[in-house]
């Protein structure tokens, strides 16, 4: 199976990670995609196979491949004449990279809310500075 991972603006992910589960979430393998954003292997099981890609920074891609549109698995061996067939191909389009990209997560906004709250904060304190400094020079006068 090969797989090609990009963003949806250009550019490769380097060194995410890439995990492969079954249909009942065991974890088959875990890897890293190349620097140029593909990997393949051979499925080791006929099962659905769950794909999910980590680029970090909140970007990820989940799915679902069927076990039905699953090629020869490392379990089926080689072919009769002692050939490995053709591996199969699965890429993310541009539109489920946006689709991906595009989804508010819980810590998205709890990332947002924390980053408006610190610049409160800051903006305090150099309000707070000020007027301290407002009020010694009132009062030397």
């Amino acid at each position: 199976m090969y797989i090609e991972v990009y963003f949806s603006r250009g550019g490769n992910p380097h060194g995410a990670k890439i995990r492969v589960f079954d249909k009942d979430n065991n974890l088959l393998l875990e890897d890293t995609v190349s620097d140029d954003g593909t990997y393949s292997f051979a499925p080791p099981a006929k099962t659905d196979l769950v794909i999910r890609v980590d680029a970090g920074e909140g970007h990820f891609w989940t799915d679902t491949i069927p076990a039905d549109k699953l090629g020869k698995t490392v379990s089926d061996g080689q072919t009769g004449d002692g050939s490995q067939k053709a591996p199969e191909t699965v890429t993310i389009s541009k539109e489920q990279l946006r689709e991906m990209q595009s989804e508010i997560r819980f810590r998205d906004v709890l990332g947002g809310i924390g980053y408006i709250v610190g610049a409160t904060g800051v903006a305090m304190y150099f309000l707070s500075k000020r007027q301290k400094k407002e009020e010694r020079a009132g009062g030397t006068g």
